[in-house]
């Protein structure tokens, strides 16, 4: 399952900033995992789902894990 409305970022990827490179896709890895804090994740899959991705709404709580990564800029 994939959460709609976010490019995923591999945790091998790296990014610049300034003429400086940083491993983004470690820091996207490890925020979004503390965000997590073991909670729970509840998907709305579409019932025409398969054997490949799914793209699904998903959230913790009442907050929207797309929402919150696009919001926090992973």
């Amino acid at each position: 399952v994939a959460v709609s409305g976010v490019e995923v970022v591999s945790q091998d990827e790296t990014c610049a900033d300034e003429g400086k490179s940083w491993a983004c896709g470690i820091r996207a890895r490890t925020a979004f995992r503390a965000f997590l804090r073991g909670r729970t994740v509840v998907c709305t899959v579409p019932p025409e789902g398969g054997r490949d991705t799914i793209s699904a709404e998903c959230r913790v709580g009442n907050q929207d894990v797309g929402q919150w990564l696009v919001q926090n800029g992973w």
